[in-house]
């Protein structure tokens, strides 16, 4: 498919046959609605007269009868709305025995209104929407498909004298139908329907006719427009693009040598393209000969910034390999700490407290035998006494604040309950404390900011806040620990304080050396909150840095 005039008609007839098709499609559909439009409109108009005369015959005629008769009497043919609108229905329904002009009803006293599968679908519907009384829609019966109006007659007050209870009905009523079939309604029930059904059969098989007629007609008119257009293209477009096109073909060939101007003819477009394509050959024989220095400048160019991009990559390459030296050298120097503070506090409990134990014990020994002695030397050794033990109590507080050993014997959970209970003998706020069950036991670089960070979150707000609760939470996620200190005091303008608190700089400092990060949120008046997040996977270190 080389030709353009072969490509220029497939495009022209693909769009002409969507045209049609579009155009054949809307005509095609917009039949079918105004149709069913009018069809529907002929149910509703039969419909709206059949419930004229049931609204004439339940407001003028019936009453007239009332006065007439006496209170037990009733006679169907002039008093019932029912069968004076059925009688009259079915005089109109003889003219045309296709429509359905049906009183379907699941009950009725008429077998012949008896309501079929679909009819019980549209009571149903009917009875589960009560504000409804008007269904419109397609319906399938009698292997044909109508379109239906449905009107619903739904019981009144005025109506339980004939569908109320049946020992209540007139006698005349009784005496003709029986006490089953229209009876027990209550008011509001959906007794059953008024239904005019247009059948679509015959409408249908009209359309269709008129469609293949169009069709035919369409097709007519496609093959002759679009002969049309083949001949007026080839006349004004394809004859003298064969010829720019061989004259192209002609300067292809040629081994040296510009390319010839092409034949200017007339004044339209392809004279147009002629006369650009002329201009053009003359621009790029000007410009072919800067274009090689062009490309040199450019080469030279990005030679050069490939150079500066490979400097970058290298000068952030070292600045990522500083940086994480620096936090290797981080936690080398908090593991440091750590053993340092475990080690000071094994040399104060194996060597100071034991000897201060060992003298309390000394003193505690010695009491009996003091008890001839005078006063005074009682005096001076139960001051002893008391100064060792205060010695010893104060040395023991030391130990704790160094390194609990509970921190390295049962794990930050057991050490922050053990801190909590040490708070509760002081007196002081309520701090509750919440953790996940399994959280377990962590590096124990990792327990020890957690147990610090607790321990200065509550001093601070057992200090500063005035809360009267102080929570505490611990929680374990997927890849990182999270604490969290939380009080409802006086709080603080956190840029006021920030830099200036030793004790929240600490804590940022600390989670910062692990990877984590702080967060404190406090504002006058509304509490504060501390929240540290501290990943699972410490940074890394070399391998000579184990020891710690």
């Amino acid at each position: 498919m080389r030709n353009i005039g072969t490509r220029f008609s497939l495009v022209v007839g693909v769009f002409a046959l969507a045209f049609s098709g579009v155009v054949f499609y809307r005509t095609w559909s917009s039949a079918i609605q105004h149709t069913e439009e009018l069809t529907s409109t002929q149910a509703q108009l039969a419909l709206e007269f059949d419930l004229a005369i049931r609204e004439y015959a339940g407001e003028v005629i019936r009453p007239e009868m009332e006065k007439r008769m006496a209170e037990d009497e009733f006679v169907v043919e002039t008093m019932s709305t029912s069968y004076i609108a059925r009688h009259i229905v079915e005089k109109v329904r003889r003219k045309f025995p296709d429509y359905l002009l049906k009183f379907p009803s699941d009950n009725p006293r008429n077998p012949v209104n008896k309501a079929g599968p679909e009819e019980e679908e549209i009571l149903r519907y009917f009875r589960e929407n009560p504000d409804e009384d008007r269904w419109v829609g397609k319906l399938a019966a009698n292997d044909h498909e109508y379109v239906a109006h449905v009107s619903a007659m739904r019981v009144e007050k005025s109506c339980l004298r004939c569908h109320g209870r049946a020992e209540d009905s007139p006698k005349s009523l009784l005496e003709r139908y029986g006490p089953l079939g229209g009876f027990n309604r209550q008011v509001g029930d959906v007794a059953g329907m008024e239904m005019i059904a247009i059948p679509m059969d015959a409408v249908n098989a009209s359309l269709a006719s008129d469609a293949r007629i169009g069709l035919l007609a369409a097709a007519a008119w496609l093959i002759l427009l679009f002969a049309s257009i083949l001949v007026a293209f080839r006349l004004i477009v394809t004859r003298r693009l064969a010829a720019i096109t061989a004259h192209f073909q002609v300067a292809a060939a040629q081994e040296s040598g510009g390319v010839g101007p092409v034949p200017e003819s007339g004044k339209d477009e392809i004279s147009v393209l002629a006369h650009s394509f002329n201009s053009l050959a003359h621009r790029l024989r000007a410009l072919h000969g800067s274009l090689e220095q062009q490309v040199r400048v450019r080469t030279e160019e990005l030679s050069t910034a490939n150079d500066h991009l490979r400097n970058e990559v290298e000068t952030r390459k070292k600045v990522e390999e500083a940086l994480r030296r620096e936090q290797r050298l981080l936690k080398r120097s908090l593991q440091t700490h750590d053993r340092e503070r475990r080690m000071i506090a094994y040399e104060i409990h194996d060597g100071l407290a034991q000897h201060l134990a060992g003298a309390v014990m000394a003193f505690q020994v010695c009491d009996p035998l003091l008890a001839g002695q005078p006063a005074e030397t009682r005096s001076k050794y139960e001051a002893a006494t008391a100064m060792l033990t205060r010695c010893l109590a104060e040395t023991r507080w030391l130990i704790n604040g160094v390194r609990p050993p509970l921190l390295d014997e049962e794990g930050v959970i057991v050490a922050v309950q053990n801190l909590l209970a040490e708070y509760a003998n002081d007196g002081g706020p309520e701090v509750e404390l919440r953790h996940s069950p399994d959280f377990g036991r962590l590096e124990p670089v990792l327990e020890n900011a957690a147990y610090r960070i607790v321990q200065e979150g509550l001093t601070n707000a057992r200090q500063h806040s005035g809360s009267e609760k102080i929570r505490v939470r611990l929680e374990k996620e997927s890849e990182l620990v999270r604490i969290e200190v939380q009080d409802w005091g006086v709080g603080f303008d956190v840029r006021q304080k920030k830099g200036k608190a030793m004790g929240l700089r600490g804590i940022r400092e600390r989670a910062k050396l692990l990877g984590g990060q702080a967060q404190i949120e406090s504002e006058s008046g509304g509490g504060t909150r501390i929240t540290v997040d501290l990943p699972l996977e410490t940074p890394e270190y070399d391998a000579d840095d184990s020891d710690f």
